[in-house]
């Protein structure tokens, strides 16, 4: 090491996005519970197509990962999915904190109105 570093020039996602599209559905099918989480990261962070309604299950089911579990409520809220409402609702009353407070952080991103109720009524318990 002599101090000298060259960064990288900024990389077009496009090549990446390409390449990848056609892989989403062995990806989602093969992907272990311990990958599921980095998967939809993936998935959100590149844009790709898949179906909302996995993610949806995903964050709904109580037996998937925290990780997994957090990530598709983040695809899920970036993509604006008509079915996020109602997964928010079910998320902020779910037994982890962890999951609860990021449910109310997506939904006061979301709806800042609803946000700020759903805060008081926390505050105030």
């Amino acid at each position: 090491m002599n101090g000298n570093w060259r960064p990288l020039s900024v990389r077009d996602a496009a090549k990446l996005r390409e390449v990848l599209q056609p892989l989403v559905p062995a990806l989602l099918a093969s992907a272990s519970s311990g990958l599921q989480a980095d998967v939809a990261d993936l998935i959100t962070k590149l844009n790709l197509q898949a179906d909302d309604q996995l993610f949806v299950a995903w964050a709904r089911d109580v037996q998937q990962s925290l990780a997994t579990r957090i990530a598709a409520l983040e695809l899920l809220a970036k993509r604006k999915s008509v079915d996020l409402d109602q997964i928010l609702e079910q998320c902020m009353r779910d037994d982890s904190p962890e999951l609860r407070g990021r449910s109310r952080r997506l939904l006061a991103l979301a709806n800042p109105a609803r946000g700020v109720t759903e805060l008081r009524q926390v505050i105030d318990q």
